[in-house]
């Protein structure tokens, strides 16, 4: 222990003499804050005039309540920024340079003891100024609001700070016959303040003038009752004042004693004499051996030191009173009520267990009922910390040591426990998330630090990340780390190459998931919910990753953006990214990921695509990813650059490339010819393996001269459209199209388009191509004429565009076994497929071999939930189209049940816990409540686990996971 100054002594104790300042000023402040708190303060004021105009001056006035009529202080926020710095006295004027409503408030703070603050806000409507008269050439004027040069802002120094749980002023508190220096810095001006005056007794007399020096120093020796008074002087020579009332203590106070390894603090300890030993009484919060303790509702603590030698004891003794431990910038309560605590065999015994008590908002357990004293001056506990419940709620590994010591040189409030607050605990759980070594350590302010090893379901790959709980409950969880490339995994159809996330945890709103719960989508008069879910657990943050097959040799997807993993109890995890995603070459911006645990992926966003001056497409698709195929639809843009022609179209891409369909709307909607682009091409092929178009035939295999005889093509009735497509020797060639009813359509001299019912002809020059197509078509023969002035014919190519299949689906079954029936009318170009698809997930059910027959599937992984049948229909290698053509019910996704079977047993310091399998996990959770207080999780891939310990298992439970990550009951 370090020696302490020089004591005096009074009454045959050592007087600290600093310690009778600070306990005398705690003694006089803790019943004046009492007083002071019971009285309210209401804060108010009035401004004139009521309503004033741009740069006219307003006056604001301090109308404050204030029955205790205590010394206020005052503090305005003019500008709205929530900044009080606009101004310090009872009254200020400002101007408004701008009409409108402007929020003004008032902060007011009654000092003495006790601190009270109230603030009120006012909205001051300010209307335009007079309009000056107009001239012919009108010049700007600018009206500056007049300088308001106002008087300082007197202030002394309150010196408040913490004791305990309470808030005490030290600044008016004096011991008498030793020096006190009272500080006016805190005042303020809005240029300097040249001198400071002091009146000490408060007859009115400033006896004392420290000029520019804000500091005064005084000893006192009369116990008479005093303010202080300061007047404070600017150098524009106006003035402020303020006052304070002073709080004398007496003299005859011990401010510590000791007993053995007892040292108690305090500012006034009173000693009496007993019949057998001596009594301490302290009406004020005192410190023993770190520890502090405040009577309540005018009660005292009592410190005896009663008997003789072998039976000499010490004991302490509070009717009503609050104890608590130091910890950090804050204390952890011990004891509330009655207290009689009793020194013995090293101990201070009788002491409430801090069992259920909150550590900065983690709650202990297996707390003794006692303080160990190891030294003079100082006292020991130990205990276990539960993490929050979001953790499983596991506790310390070991137990937490806090020591904590008073000492002659320290006083109540001061003192502080000396080890460092961080602590292990070997394992816990965030839902299915499993953590590993889990070091916690406590920042001072709140929060506690967790590092740790996370495995992340889904991805089934293990990250150091960081935790944090602040105040008690479960705030983030995070972690960041790189993989290189290709990347870790693959998980599913994903290679991971970098991760950065935070964990939410049962969120009411989420920045990790797109929606949450049933939510409403209103389509002109229908109304449609779905149930999104809500996550139990939920990851974000940002990630990098490739995933799905390989195209042009690369992977079909690659992002790195921001991401999502979410689980639920009533569906499987899903992996979610939101940023920009690129699929095949084309980026999709703005865009959302989804990897399901059943493979499924899934890709949504807005997408610029185009061939330089050739054609490009604008506009939203959504791709599917299911095993090595994947096809995306969406409403987009259409625009050939050539032509600068543009039209609304739905684009369709496939694992083999992209269809764009231009509606030709003439009354019927089930033509739509376009381009088709295969993964690889330089260009697009416009019409060709378009949409609605079958395969063209050649009708002119030879070049022609140009205004040779007509060719004739026989159009068979029945046709939704067909298209004449003219190739030209180094141009379009220049054709004229004439229909067996007298239909007729002729080339244009320029490049635009020509749309004329039931025509549509366009130009293209890079594929020196004329084409016509042309809706329901006359049966019959059409002739095709080649015009003076043209490039020769090289080929002429003719096509007939193929009708939507009609397709007729049911679902039967139940649970996981469906089966899908099925009847198909189609072209014999046209292959179809099923797909199922909803809210949650998707999966794949198979192809149609035949025009009719059966398909069994099993549901895919997700919620139990609506989903569609989707028909995927492809023509001349491309999905043309996706056809939603039935609907089923999906069943709720498999949960495992409760584990059975659970046993525990002991041998010598292992205890063993067992139980039976459970059907589809792949790991479980375990959770020992143990005899000395701790709690334990730990994630395990068998059907048992063995700790060292030798405490008993109180309470186990034993929760099965699969491997999409459903935690079990």
């Amino acid at each position: 222990m370090t020696a302490g100054p020089r004591a005096q002594r009074v009454g045959g104790m050592n007087l600290l003499r600093p310690a009778v300042l600070f306990w005398v000023c705690v003694l006089a402040l803790l019943g004046a804050a009492t007083a002071g708190a019971q009285t309210p303060l209401e804060a108010s004021f009035e401004f004139t005039p009521a309503e004033p105009a741009v740069n006219e001056l307003v006056t604001l006035t301090d109308t404050t309540k204030n029955p205790a009529g205590a010394k206020l202080e005052y503090a305005w926020d003019l500008d709205a920024d929530d900044v009080f710095d606009d101004g310090n006295s009872m009254a200020v004027t400002t101007a408004f340079t701008t009409p409108g409503d402007h929020r003004v408030t008032l902060r007011v703070k009654r000092v003495g003891t006790a601190v009270v603050t109230d603030s009120v806000a006012r909205t001051i409507h300010v209307r335009e100024g007079a309009t000056a008269t107009p001239t012919a050439t009108p010049v700007p004027t600018v009206i500056h609001a007049p300088k308001i040069k106002l008087p300082p802002v007197a202030r002394i120094d309150q010196q408040c700070g913490p004791l305990g749980t309470t808030q005490l002023c030290f600044g008016p508190i004096v011991a008498l016959d030793k020096p006190k220096t009272f500080d006016a810095s805190p005042s303020t001006d809005d240029h300097q303040i040249v001198r400071y005056e002091w009146d000490v007794d408060g007859n009115g007399v400033f006896e004392a003038d420290t000029g520019a020096n804000p500091k005064y120093t005084v000893t006192l020796k009369d116990e008479r009752p005093a303010t202080l008074r300061l007047r404070v002087t600017d150098d524009d020579g106006l003035t402020g004042e303020t006052t304070m009332a002073l709080t004398k203590l007496e003299p005859e106070c011990q401010d510590w004693m000791r007993e053995g390894r007892i040292v108690a603090t305090g500012p006034c300890l009173r000693r009496y004499s007993l019949d057998n030993g001596v009594q301490y009484r302290s009406a004020f919060p005192i410190t023993v051996n770190g520890v502090t303790i405040v009577p309540r509702n005018g009660k005292r603590v009592l410190l005896n030191v009663l008997g003789s030698g072998l039976l000499r004891r010490f004991e302490i003794i509070a009717g009503d009173a609050v104890a608590t431990l130091p910890f950090q910038d804050g204390a952890v309560e011990l004891q509330k009520g009655a207290l009689h605590w009793v020194a013995r065999n090293g101990r201070l015994e009788n002491v409430a267990s801090l069992d259920g008590k909150l550590l900065n908002g983690l709650r202990i357990t297996g707390a003794p009922d006692y303080l160990e004293l190891p030294a003079k001056g100082a006292s020991r506990t130990s205990f276990y910390v539960k993490m929050p419940d979001a953790f499983g709620a596991p506790t310390s590994e070991k137990p937490i040591v806090v020591t904590q010591r008073s000492t002659e040189r320290k006083i109540a409030g001061a003192a502080s426990a000396e080890d460092a607050f961080s602590f292990t605990v070997p394992n816990a759980s965030i839902g299915p998330i499993g953590l590993d070594k889990l070091l916690v350590s406590y920042d001072g302010e709140g929060l506690w630090e967790i590092e740790a090893n996370v495995q992340v379901p889904v991805l089934d790959a293990y990250v150091e990340a960081k935790a944090g709980i602040y105040k008690g409950d479960f705030n983030y969880a995070g972690a960041e780390v790189g993989f290189g490339s290709p990347g870790a995994g693959p998980f599913g159809p994903v290679y991971l190459q970098r991760i950065k996330f935070r964990v939410e945890v049962s969120p009411k709103k989420s920045e990790c998931v797109p929606h949450l719960g049933v939510e409403k989508q209103v389509v002109g008069t229908l109304v449609f919910e779905t149930d999104y879910g809500v996550p139990t657990y939920a990851l974000c943050g940002e990630v990098g990753l490739t995933g799905g097959p390989k195209v042009l040799g690369a992977s079909l997807i690659s992002l790195d953006a921001g991401l999502g993993l979410a689980t639920y109890d009533d569906r499987p995890s899903v992996f979610r990214a939101f940023g920009n995603v690129k699929v095949a070459t084309i980026p999709f911006a703005d865009a959302t990921f989804e990897a399901h645990t059943d493979g499924f992926l899934k890709v949504a966003g807005n997408v610029h695509y185009g061939w330089d001056g050739f054609a490009s497409i604008r506009g939203y698709l959504e791709l599917g990813v299911l095993g090595k195929k994947f096809n995306a639809e969406g409403g987009v843009k259409g625009c050939l650059d050539f032509v600068d022609w543009c039209r609304g179209v739905k684009a369709l891409v496939s694992s083999k490339g992209i269809a764009v369909c231009m509606v030709i709307d003439y009354g019927i909607d089930d033509w739509r010819p376009g381009f088709g682009y295969k993964w690889g091409d330089s260009l697009p092929t416009p019409y060709f393996s378009g949409c609605s178009l079958g395969p063209y035939r050649e009708h002119l295999n030879r070049a022609r001269a140009a205004a040779l005889e007509e060719r004739v093509v026989k159009v068979p009735a029945g046709l939704p459209g067909t298209a004449f497509v003219a190739t030209g020797a180094g141009a379009p060639p220049k054709i004229t199209l004439v229909g067996p009813k007298g239909e007729r359509i002729s080339t244009p001299e320029d490049l635009m388009p020509v749309e004329a019912k039931p025509f549509l002809l366009m130009k293209n020059p890079q594929a020196n191509i004329t084409q016509v197509a042309v809706l329901r078509p006359s049966a019959g023969d059409w002739k095709v004429i080649v015009e003076d002035g043209s490039v020769p014919v090289t080929s002429l190519k003719v096509a007939g565009a193929i009708a939507k299949p009609k397709i007729d689906v049911q679902v039967s079954g139940k649970g996981a076994s469906r089966k899908l029936t099925y009847a198909v009318t189609k072209d014999p170009s046209q292959t179809v497929s099923f797909i199922e698809r909803g809210p949650s997930t998707a999966g794949t059910i198979g192809a149609a071999g035949k025009l009719a027959g059966a398909l069994t599937f099993t549901p895919a992984g997700g919620a139990g939930e609506k989903r569609e049948i989707v028909a995927i229909v492809e023509q001349d290698g491309m999905v043309t189209d996706q056809l939603v053509v039935g609907h089923y019910r999906a069943p709720k996704v498999f949960r495992p049940g409760l584990v059975k079977g659970v046993k525990t047993s002991r041998r010598g310091t292992r205890l063993a816990v067992s139980w039976k399998a459970a059907a589809g996990a792949e790991r479980y959770v375990v959770t020992l409540t143990l005899s000395d207080g701790r709690r334990v999780v730990r994630q395990v891939a068998n059907r048992s686990l063995t700790l060292r310990t030798t405490a008993r298992a109180k309470r186990v439970s034993v929760r099965a996971v699969t491997a999409d990550g459903m935690l079990g009951r």
